[in-house]
């Protein structure tokens, strides 16, 4: 390595929102960092997605607590509380502008209407603002109504948390390979547009590209296919719609209504929100549509840690498309486990494999 080669502190692979926050954090700890981007600019999914972070999970309270216990149950649902915590204090230094516009969780299962009460007593008595709907006029039969969930610009925001004075960012950089130091006194290397670029330490921020770079995270976390479709439409949404547990959200701006959706076991998230259309808004002419693609876990939660087949290459994957729900309070976790060695909890890698 030439002596006057310069080494980053540390090298973040992916500008979208998670890798940006990671950075901007990393560079108030006075680090020198280069966030590498493959695509023309910073940004990641965010142009085809939808700003909004979620209180919660959008599985009833009830059932979550059915799948994973009780105590992790309220564990989840304060972690995106504290996910919101965070993003309010970020708009704040920022100076941007957030809207605290809630959601509307409709359900269309007859059997699921005890749940969804149920679900609302123990989140009431827990301290959360949450009520039940009427959700016939939508073609549904209730609703659960959160007041908490903040609808904002990620991209403006990732624009923002990248203009730092220890920052440097580089686009149109993908990264091929990542290469172990070859002695305790020499960087790691990263191999990106025909040239090497080192570091002390490296991070793998968010998107499903991730898993090509590392066999341990490619075999905790799967790529999954989301597609938006914007549509005419000049009824509005005050409250955004979260559907079919998550499968699927709308969010109406300015005339225009934006669907996402995905689905996991057929991968055919177009048909899936052509349904929704139909059912909805089945005369509203479609203005363009885009897909993406993310990484989740097998249980819907981030997965944070130092990668076993990388030593000194930390990964924050499996955010899945409600990765603005945990993308600050998982990256907040991330750069104190590498700062401070401050464990991530319930985030941490081990957390799969203590449920096998």
């Amino acid at each position: 390595m030439p002596p006057s080669r310069e080494v980053y502190d540390v090298v973040v692979i992916g500008a979208g929102l998670i890798g940006a926050l990671i950075a901007r954090r990393l560079a108030q700890e006075a680090l020198n960092v280069a966030v590498l981007e493959a695509s023309e600019s910073p940004g990641g999914i965010a142009p085809r997605g939808v700003g909004l972070a979620l209180l919660g999970t959008p599985t009833p309270y009830a059932t979550l607590q059915e799948k994973v216990g009780a105590e992790e149950a309220e564990e989840i649902w304060y972690l995106t509380q504290e996910n919101l915590q965070i993003l309010n204090e970020t708009l704040q230094q920022l100076e941007q502008e957030g809207r605290r516009v809630g959601s509307f969780r409709p359900i269309s299962s007859s059997a699921e209407v005890n749940n969804l009460q149920q679900s609302v007593d123990q989140l009431e008595a827990e301290g959360y603002e949450v009520d039940i709907d009427d959700a016939t006029e939508l073609g549904y039969l209730v609703a659960l109504v959160t007041k908490d969930d903040i609808a904002f610009d990620p991209q403006q925001m990732i624009e923002a948390l990248l203009v730092h004075p220890n920052i440097t960012v580089e686009t149109e950089t993908e990264v091929q390979e990542i290469h172990l130091p070859e002695s305790e006194t020499t960087p790691l290397t990263v191999w990106a547009r025909k040239r090497y670029i080192w570091a002390k330490g490296i991070v793998l921020a968010g998107g499903a590209h991730a898993v090509h770079l590392s066999r341990f995270l490619g075999s905790i976390v799967h790529p999954l296919r989301i597609t938006s479709v914007d549509l005419r439409n000049s009824e509005t949404l005050f409250t955004p719609l979260v559907l079919e547990h998550g499968s699927g959200i709308i969010q109406s701006e300015e005339g225009r209504w934006r669907l996402v959706g995905w689905d996991p076991i057929e991968q055919a998230p177009l048909k899936h929100l052509t349904e929704i259309a139909q059912q909805l808004c089945p005369n509203s002419p479609v203005l363009g549509r885009q897909s993406a693609w993310v990484a989740q876990s097998a249980d819907d939660l981030p997965l944070i840690g130092e990668l076993p087949d990388l030593p000194g290459v930390y990964a924050v994957s499996g955010l899945g498309p409600w990765g603005l729900s945990w993308a600050f309070v998982a990256a907040q976790r991330l750069v104190a486990l590498m700062i401070h060695d401050v464990d991530p909890g319930l985030l941490a890698f081990d957390r799969l494999s203590k449920r096998d």
